[in-house]
């Protein structure tokens, strides 16, 4: 089993077992994705705040998004054959981990029942600064790109084939109201002149609705919220804890914010990618613009990738891609570790045996 993942990720102590968990529960786990809900909240507390309600609105969909389909995004997990089977990641395309779920779904033809939930979150760092969340932003939107890998696949896959993955990143990218939000109806002139027309008694159950949604929406974050950092999250090591007045800011602004930081770092930045897009016929990787917080040092954090499962030692090389070679503490699983700096990706291999990986399993 490989993990593909960011070089920033923090796994749970029981990440593993919680994959191997999933991997048997399913009937054949050998041709599919395991994705584990991203988490950025380990640094919130350093995050300017409309970067901290969009994280903020981002984990918790991807947390409680119950059964809805969800592409793998950032840290997931295959088996070797099937990373061979469907010519392995990309690592230099910018949304490499939807890219590869929309292979997998063109490979197997298994929709999107080929991504499998892990439950075990995986803590990332979120980008503090509002420059480098827009930065971010845009990397996140790259996704646009993959319309038009789709559309150059109709003439090899299968029309029924084809369709789904179609339907899947245009709905990703461009359906999800990412483009032309909803509430853009309301400047229409025909919109205008109904809205207009009605009665006094009309516009005050059309703002109670409003506000009573608002309301529900509103207390349903709180509510999870207070469920991330009780229980959730509460025996994770190194989040940085917020104070009193960080609850109060995100509690009291939540509804307001939330609606600017997804117009600003959704619709905006979707824009931006897509008319880039059209003056341009070639892309180029951009590394995430972020790094460990000053309270954890790189080889800290990373070291804490898989403790307490395996203990790491970071290699000093003047190459560009190290590797980092474990010390199996148990009989049932060994690892070898590969950072390829450029990218900021990581790769663990996990397998069954005690033997150490040869170099021919660290080339694969």
């Amino acid at each position: 089993m490989v993990t593909v993942c960011d070089a920033d990720s923090l796994f749970d102590s029981v990440f593993l077992e919680q994959l191997e968990g999933e991997f048997r529960r399913m009937p054949d786990g050998t041709r599919v994705l395991y994705d584990s809900p991203i988490n950025t909240y380990r640094n919130l507390p350093e995050c300017c705040l409309l970067t901290h309600i969009m994280e903020v609105s981002r984990c918790q969909y991807t947390v409680f998004s119950g059964q809805s389909f969800r592409p793998a995004q950032s840290n997931y997990s295959l088996t070797l054959g099937f990373a061979h089977e469907i010519d392995y990641w990309d690592p230099t395309n910018t949304s490499e981990d939807f890219h590869t779920t929309l292979k997998a779904m063109a490979m197997t033809g298994a929709g999107t029942a080929v991504v499998v939930r892990v439950w075990s979150l995986i803590l990332n760092d979120s980008v503090a600064g509002f420059h480098d969340r827009w930065v971010q932003a845009k990397r996140h939107m790259w996704g646009i790109e993959e319309v038009a890998w789709v559309w150059a696949q109709f003439r090899v896959l299968r029309l029924n084939r084809w369709l789904v993955l179609l339907q899947q990143s245009m709905g990703q990218m461009l359906l999800q109201g990412s483009i032309v939000p909803s509430w853009l109806m309301l400047f229409f002139p025909p919109v205008l002149r109904v809205l207009f027309s009605l009665e006094q008694q009309t516009w005050k159950l059309i703002f109670a609705y409003f506000a009573v949604m608002q309301g529900y929406k509103w207390i349903k974050t709180c509510v999870r919220e207070v469920l991330m950092y009780q229980y959730i999250l509460a025996h994770r090591q190194h989040m940085i804890p917020l104070r009193a007045w960080h609850w109060i800011r995100l509690l009291m602004l939540y509804p307001i914010l939330e609606f600017i930081a997804t117009f600003v770092f959704n619709t905006v930045a979707t824009w931006r990618m897509l008319i880039h897009a059209l003056s341009h016929t070639t892309l180029h990787y951009v590394t995430a613009p972020k790094a460990f917080s000053g309270n954890i040092d790189n080889s800290s954090a990373l070291s804490l990738v898989s403790e307490p499962n395996i203990k790491a030692h970071l290699l000093n090389s003047e190459t560009e891609a190290n590797f980092l070679q474990s010390t199996p503490v148990s009989q049932d699983y060994d690892f070898t570790r590969f950072v390829d700096r450029s990218s900021t990706r990581l790769s663990i291999v996990s397998t069954a045996s005690t033997a150490s990986a040869s170099d021919s399993d660290i080339s694969a």
